[in-house]
């Protein structure tokens, strides 16, 4: 009413959101996530992790894997919309701008 925009009103604009969040992945804001510790043996695809070896993830290959991103060398806000462009796809598990976990933001 007052031309100001407001939080409530968030879904009006979700090309303005898609944007924001394709930024997040083809600027990379954080190449590596936040090291953690194996708490046990970790079994993945024929290959164990020791109990307490340190992982870091890779976000920048995460973010620009063409398994999970049609052309990642291309900015296109539209990835992150809907059919149609009308509401954002959310818990895309392979956008993880800032990192995994429990502590993550």
């Amino acid at each position: 009413q007052d031309g100001r925009a407001r939080y409530e009103e968030r879904h009006k604009i979700p090309y303005t959101f898609a944007v924001l969040m394709e930024a997040q992945r083809f600027g990379n804001i954080v190449t590596l996530s936040g090291t953690r510790k194996a708490n046990q043996d970790i079994h993945i695809n024929g290959y164990v992790i020791p109990k307490g070896s340190e992982i870091t993830a890779n976000l920048w290959a995460l973010h620009n894997d063409p398994a999970y991103w049609d052309h990642p060398e291309e900015f296109r806000p539209e990835r992150f919309l809907t059919e149609g462009d009308t509401k954002i796809v959310k818990n895309l598990p392979s956008f993880v701008p800032f990192s995994i976990g429990m502590y993550s933001i």
